[in-house]
């Protein structure tokens, strides 16, 4: 059988989950302001099928200007890591948001918990930025969101059923947030606009960045999940 190719994923991606509801699309300004920035598969993503919600609200691809104030207010004055460089392009349910680097490096930012995981290009997409990590990224998040609060109780079902669907560009957080408390129980989940609600926890507290390391000599598997330092500026 031969391997998968780009266009083979990318049927994959539109099999499962197009079209997505709440269904924008992108502006010409903004289809002539990100080509050659982003795979032209996840381009024609935008305009076939556009920006929204997958799997009742799982995982939303969405514009990455949208989400500009947030990795602007996260990355403000980090020696290594400029807003400019980084490409928000999706995010799930709970506001963890996906963000491309460019020669297939990604990051996953996850506020409510304070990570930011960097990973380098994955040795088994050696060519394909676009499967490595917009289809890896966009794929997993709508598929599957298995977190859980303090209690072990299933956030995003129970949110879903006491809270009801997510409109566009809202999330499921906790109020008071983690950050402050330490606690997390689906209580304390509430309806919050994902800009606002990420801008307003960068500010509160500077995330840690991680990134997987593999034992010398092992083979396979990510690695190990290894803090490296604080986000933004430097001592």
């Amino acid at each position: 059988m031969s391997a998968y190719t780009d266009e083979d994923w990318y049927s994959d991606l539109v099999k499962e989950y197009a079209p997505p509801a709440f269904q924008t699309f992108p502006t010409e300004e903004q289809i002539a302001y990100w080509r050659g920035r982003v795979p032209e598969m996840l381009m024609r993503w935008w305009i076939e099928e556009g920006w929204g919600s997958l799997n009742s609200g799982k995982y939303w691809v969405c514009d990455p200007g949208q989400l500009r104030p947030v990795i602007e207010e996260i990355f403000a004055d980090d020696p290594d890591y400029h807003p400019d460089d980084l490409i928000p392009f999706g995010y799930n349910a709970l506001g963890v948001i996906n963000v491309a680097m460019g020669q297939g490096r990604s990051m996953k930012i996850d506020l409510g918990f304070g990570i930011v995981t960097w990973r380098g290009p994955q040795a088994e997409y050696p060519q394909s930025e676009f499967v490595g990590v917009y289809y890896s990224g966009i794929a997993t998040g709508a598929h599957r969101l298995e977190a859980k609060d303090e209690n072990g109780v299933e956030i995003f079902p129970w949110a879903l059923e006491h809270l009801g669907p997510l409109e566009p560009y809202q999330i499921y957080g906790f109020v008071p947030a983690y950050s402050v408390t330490g606690n997390y129980p689906v209580k304390n989940l509430q309806k919050l606009s994902v800009v606002e609600r990420l801008v307003t926890l960068a500010a509160l507290s500077r995330p840690t960045l991680y990134d997987y390391v593999r034992p010398e000599g092992a083979q396979g598997g990510f690695g190990t999940l290894v803090p490296l330092r604080k986000v933004g500026p430097q001592p």
